[in-house]
């Protein structure tokens, strides 16, 4: 009976191609599986690290921690500076909702030992943690306290779960450490989908397998094998944030709604995009003495520059571009802590130099990964004066009655290590008919098919030409770097800003 049935598989044409088919389709779900299923769990937990990072590195800079100070495990409930800086704790949390109440805290340190401090339970919660109450320094805390270093921790379990934490040092007005605040997220919940789709994929994948044994190559090729592809080449694009590709299916069945909940993903990921838009002002601000014209235009779903303009006491306004080193989803993360830092540091009304090196010590953990960040801010006086200091960013310009000058840089990038100077700025008057032109290099290295790059040559004969608007300047340039292109993918964000002096 064998002999005979090996005989027979041996001589059909339809079972050797079944046979192989059935090979090749195993062979496909496994290899598109395990590699995928590792990429997506760690990507969920590096997206979900950075996220709390941020919260953590802009919460603690919120902390009074002169107030913190103060605290120790006599202090009772109702204490003023308890409930000041449960305050304090209330507005982070309502700031990040997805933070729960009872996942956001304050500690003191003594030895080896960590002390609560501060919480958002109530007094009455009967799971609230007492003032005073300690355990054992956690993975990541020591180098909070030591060195003054935000921590993300990776995934790990205790009693109560899954958790990925991020801890962040609280200063004082001197700025020793004298606190730690740690954000905790509870992990199952960003991996169910992680693991609705890992379960729909196996699942699909044997009942494929049943399928074709029934229908044959050809079915297999047609409603398997190319849908399959096509949620791998979904997946694919996820695991490298291309959030704008589309699964296009219409199979009407499983590969169908695999398709569908990777599009819903994307979606919901693409949505992120949406909210970084909203980092940059809506409106500039109207001045009696300046016109303003700005523009951003990531080359991924999120950037990594970033734009401001700030209305200042005295009829002054803060103006700032800026650059994070490579562009997509985790720079724009390192975009929106430098963000949160800027606008609270622009707030001492300190000089820009001084402002420049406070905020690169503040994000000295979150360019620890070998990030970076190119930088011009200055303050632009009502009389014409433009105070500044430039973190090796360009290109940043001047035009003066037809004469055009670079502002060149005062010190290095954000996050390159150098002797600290809070004093390296400089003074420029910008006269009726002068214009302030600054935009990341994404619009003078954007290349054309023949590799010729725009350049600052074409920047400056546009900007020289003051008989144009800031706004027409801008919308030029735009129009003649999507020119130069020739129909090509920018390969960097670009943003801008130009000044005229009315």
């Amino acid at each position: 009976m064998l002999p005979r049935l090996a005989k027979l598989v041996l001589t059909k044409l339809s079972l050797k191609l079944l046979i192989i088919s059935e090979l090749v389709l195993i062979f496909t779900i496994i290899a598109l599986l395990l590699p995928m299923r590792q990429q997506m769990r760690g990507q969920i937990i590096d997206d979900v690290q950075q996220k709390l990072l941020a919260i953590a590195n802009t919460g603690a800079a919120q902390i009074d921690g002169d107030l913190h100070q103060q605290i120790n495990h006599e202090t009772p409930w109702d204490n003023p500076a308890i409930q000041t800086l449960r305050g304090q704790l209330a507005r982070i949390r309502n700031a990040n909702p997805e933070v729960t109440y009872n996942h956001i805290y304050t500690f003191h340190r003594m030895g080896d030992r960590v002390y609560f401090a501060v919480f958002l339970h109530e007094e009455d919660d009967p799971y609230r943690p007492q003032i005073g109450e300690s355990y054992e320094l956690q993975k990541g805390m020591r180098a909070v306290f030591d060195e003054g270093r935000s921590f993300a921790r990776d995934l790990y379990t205790d009693q109560y779960g899954e958790w990925i934490s991020a801890y962040a040092p609280i200063r004082n007005s001197a700025g020793a450490v004298v606190g730690l605040l740690e954000v905790d997220e509870d992990a199952p919940k960003y991996f169910a989908r992680y693991r609705a789709v890992t379960r729909t994929t196996m699942a699909l994948g044997f009942a494929a397998l049943a399928v074709s044994s029934i229908l044959g190559w050809f079915v297999l090729q047609r409603l398997v094998i190319a849908p399959l592809q096509a949620v791998h080449n979904g997946m694919q694009a996820l695991s490298r944030q291309d959030f704008r590709h589309h699964v296009d299916l219409h199979t009407h069945d499983e590969f169908q709604e695999l398709g569908e909940t990777l599009n819903s993903l994307a979606t919901e990921l693409n949505a992120a995009s949406k909210i970084q838009a909203g980092f940059f002002p809506n409106v500039l601000p109207t001045h009696p003495r300046y016109q303003l014209a700005a523009s951003s235009i990531p080359c991924d779903a999120v950037g990594g520059d970033y734009y401001d303009v700030i209305e200042l006491p005295g009829q002054r306004i803060a103006i700032l571009v800026a650059d994070v080193s490579g562009h997509g989803l985790g720079p724009s993360l390192i975009m929106a802590s430098c963000r949160s830092a800027l606008r609270a540091l622009i707030a001492s009304d300190a000089a820009p130099g001084a402002i420049i090196e406070r905020l690169d010590r503040a994000l000295a953990e979150d360019l620890a990964t070998g990030h970076f960040i190119t930088m011009l801010f200055g303050i632009l006086e009502n009389d014409g004066n433009f105070v500044y200091t430039n973190a090796g960013h360009g290109p940043a310009m001047y035009a003066s009655k037809g004469q055009v000058r670079e502002l060149g840089p005062h010190r290095a990038p954000l996050g390159v290590p150098m002797p600290p100077d809070e004093d390296d700025q400089s003074t420029i008057r910008l006269r009726t008919g002068d214009r302030l032109f600054i935009s990341s290099d994404g619009v003078s290295e954007a290349a054309a098919p023949d590799g010729d790059l725009f350049g600052h040559q074409r920047i400056t004969k546009i900007i020289a030409n003051t008989e144009s608007d800031a706004g027409t300047v801008v919308e030029t340039i735009r129009e003649r770097v999507d020119h130069h292109l020739a129909g090509g993918k920018h390969t960097d964000d670009i943003t801008m800003i130009c000044v005229d002096r009315i």
